[in-house]
């Protein structure tokens, strides 16, 4: 658990500096007479949280992964990408599951009397899906998707991507950070590539997936 102080005392400064518990001190000096002090403290001296239950998340999580994994079973080769709680399938009608809006049911997040006619992925969290209605959804982690970066990663880009017509994506955006001495915002310019990473599962030359080791 990391902490930042802002230290003017000589006493306070050697408390911190000498202290067991405490992991990983940087210091900055803002000026002459202070300091500034980052650490971390040591995992075996942070407090219990006694708001917080790790059993009842850990059997939340642990039903809902079965429920998953229980829809993945049934649906088999027609589940075309799978999240932590969500699925998207090639619905056939004869495979439709059943929607509803109450604790413990799946919910259709598309809304009644929309599907998709287009999907593309390259990896978890990494997609974009056009819908009967024209509607087009694209979401890649890591990325903001603004307006600048949308004009270069949407489904035509990322689908030369998956057709080997291109290998990478770079895209420049401006990001706001805060200089840690003089804490002055300052706004840089940083590029960031976008490619087709998945090592999750073995890709087959048909864009199958099986696991490793089958």
């Amino acid at each position: 658990m990391g902490a930042t102080e802002y230290v003017t005392d000589v006493k306070r400064f050697y408390e911190i500096l000498l202290d067991d518990r405490l992991d990983n001190i940087h210091i900055n000096d803002i000026n002459e007479n202070m300091l500034q002090i980052d650490y971390k403290l040591k995992d075996c001296y942070v407090e219990n949280n006694f708001n917080t239950n790790i059993f009842i998340a850990a059997f939340t999580t642990a039903n809902a992964r079965l429920r998953l994994y229980e829809m993945l079973d049934k649906l088999g080769d027609a589940v075309v990408y799978y999240d932590t709680d969500s699925v998207v399938y090639i619905d056939d009608g004869k495979n439709t599951i059943k929607t509803d809006c109450l604790l413990g049911e799946w919910t259709d997040e598309l809304g009644k009397d929309v599907w998709i006619i287009d999907w593309i992925s390259t990896g978890p969290k990494s997609y974009c899906y056009k819908t009967n209605t024209g509607k087009v959804v694209c979401k890649i982690k890591g990325f903001t998707l603004n307006y600048e970066t949308s004009k270069k990663i949407n489904s035509e880009s990322i689908n030369n991507i998956l057709e080997k017509k291109d290998s990478k994506i770079s895209t420049q955006y401006n990001r706001i950070t805060r200089d840690t001495k003089t804490k002055e915002l300052l706004n840089k310019i940083e590029t960031k590539e976008f490619g087709f990473v998945y090592d999750k599962r073995v890709v087959l030359e048909n864009y199958d997936t099986i696991p490793f080791g089958y």
